[in-house]
């Protein structure tokens, strides 16, 4: 019951954050929805952002459980990015700048609509790179011990979904 209530709060999160939201340049260029949906909804663009291993069991649960909730929430047709930003744990002052690079190439002309990370690592990433790479786009993150990010200011813009372990 747990689980099934963590998805149904991510996905309530994620509706109301692209609900609000106009949708940005690169997506309003997007075609709409397929043929035969009929819905009018427009499609999205979700970057997912993980700075952990993407092979551990709990993190390839957590990312299937992100994709089935946003997918089955959102009327229309949802894109989905994936970055795996492993670096983070350890970078180098090289890595670092190629990484900015090549995530500000990638996604300048793809903008996404919606930022999702997990992971008090991701989540710094994102808010101290967020004016960089992804300014005006929601963020929501998952998976986040407060403790861990307890000296960060979290925006108002920025909706949560913290990690409880009883």
């Amino acid at each position: 019951a747990r689980p099934a209530r963590g998805r149904r709060l991510l996905l309530v999160l994620c509706v109301a954050w692209l609900s609000l939201t106009p949708p940005t340049p690169a997506a309003a260029q997007t075609p709409s929805t397929p043929t035969g949906s009929g819905n009018g909804a427009r499609p999205i663009r979700v970057l997912l952002l993980y700075a952990e291993d993407r092979l551990l069991p709990a993190f390839v649960a957590q990312d299937e459980a992100l994709r089935n909730t946003v997918q089955s929430g959102w009327p229309g047709p949802v894109t989905f990015h994936t970055e795996h930003l492993e670096f983070l744990r350890r970078p180098g002052d090289a890595e670092w700048k190629l990484m900015l690079e090549l995530l500000e190439r990638k996604y300048h002309a793809r903008r996404p609509d919606l930022i999702v990370t997990s992971t008090s690592v991701g989540l710094r990433f994102v808010l101290e790179q967020r004016v960089r790479l992804f300014a005006g786009i929601p963020v929501v993150f998952v998976a986040v011990q407060r403790e861990a990010v307890a000296n960060l200011t979290i925006p108002p813009h920025v909706t949560r979904s913290w990690l409880s372990v009883n």
